[in-house]
């Protein structure tokens, strides 16, 4: 796959774990959705003990264009949207896929 640019592969890389990283999916719609998503704690950890719920673990705010370089992302990754899905990294409440 052709990327953007080497931070957004990186940042790509990085879905899943504690911290930033991009995640990909669809909108209601159909059209791809690229997130920044940020974890607050690492896979397995279910938050800290004795917090009052609820807490958010895992936030995201939806983007069109690269942070680093500056691309329109649907253009860029049009024909390879579907590879780039990887179902259970989206915040459950937005999972569309």
């Amino acid at each position: 796959m052709k990327w953007c640019c080497g931070v957004f592969k990186g940042w790509f890389d990085e879905a899943g774990n504690r911290g930033l990283s991009v995640v990909v999916g669809r909108n209601a719609d159909g059209t791809p959705a690229f997130m920044l998503q940020h974890r607050s704690t690492e896979p397995d950890d279910d938050g800290p003990k004795d917090h009052p719920r609820p807490i958010t673990l895992a936030s995201e705010i939806q983007i069109s264009y690269c942070p680093w370089c500056g691309c329109r992302l649907e253009n860029v990754y049009r024909k390879s949207i579907d590879l780039m899905i990887r179902p259970g990294l989206r915040n459950s409440i937005l999972e569309i896929r």
